[in-house]
C-alpha cells in the first residue's frame, strides 16, 4: 500500500508539473494573440492616418483652386460666396489635421503597447523555456522513480494472490489510494 500511495503521488506530482508547462504556454500564446490583435488595431490607424493625409491633400488642392477661380472673379456677391467656401473648407481642413494628429496619438500608444506586449512575450518565453527545461528534468527523475515503483509494487504483486490483489486494486481506486 505505501508502494502504491508513493506511486500515485509522483503521478500527481507528474500531471501538476505538465499542467505549469501548458499554463505557461497558454499565458504566452494569449499574449501573442494580443500582439496579432494590437498589430491588427495599429494597421488600422495606420490606414486612417494615411486616408486623413491623402483628404487632406486633396482639399488643399480644392482650396488653391478655388483661390485661383477666386483672382478671375469679377463679381462681388460671386466672390463673397467663394471667400466663404474656401473659409469653410479651412475649417474643414483644420478637423482633419487635428483628426490626423488625433490618429498620429493613437499609433505611437498603440506601438508602445505592441513593443511592451512583445517584451512580455519574450519574457515569457524565456521563463517558459527555463521551466520547461526545470520541469523536464523533473518529470524524467520523478518518471525514474515511478518505474521503480512500479517494478517494486510488480514484485509484491507476483508473491500475492491474484484474485486478492485484484480486490486490494479496486479498494484502492474506489477510496482513492486508502485500502486498510
Amino acid at each position: 500500500q505505501e508502494v502504491d500511495q508513493r506511486l500515485r503521488q509522483k503521478e500527481t506530482t507528474l500531471q501538476e508539473l505538465r499542467q505549469q508547462i501548458s499554463a505557461i504556454a497558454s499565458a504566452v500564446e494569449t499574449k501573442q494573440q494580443e500582439a496579432e490583435t494590437q498589430q491588427l488595431r495599429l494597421s488600422e490607424l495606420e490606414s486612417r492616418h494615411r486616408q486623413a493625409e491623402l483628404q487632406l491633400k486633396e482639399e488643399e488642392g480644392k482650396i488653391k483652386e478655388k483661390r485661383v477661380r477666386q483672382n478671375r472673379i469679377r463679381n462681388e456677391r460671386e466672390l463673397l460666396a467663394v471667400r466663404r467656401e474656401i473659409e469653410l473648407m479651412k475649417e474643414a481642413n483644420e478637423k482633419i489635421e487635428e483628426e490626423g494628429i488625433n490618429l498620429l496619438e493613437q499609433i505611437d500608444q498603440e506601438r508602445s503597447q505592441l513593443v511592451q506586449t512583445q517584451a512580455q512575450i519574450e519574457e515569457l518565453k524565456g521563463k517558459m523555456t527555463e521551466e520547461a527545461g526545470r520541469v523536464e528534468a523533473q518529470i524524467a527523475s520523478l518518471e525514474r522513480e515511478a518505474q521503480r515503483e512500479r517494478n517494486e509494487r510488480d514484485t509484491f504483486a507476483r508473491d500475492i494472490d491474484a484474485d486478492l490483489c485484484t480486490r486490494y486494486e479496486r479498494i484502492f481506486a474506489k477510496r482513492g489510494g486508502v485500502v486498510v
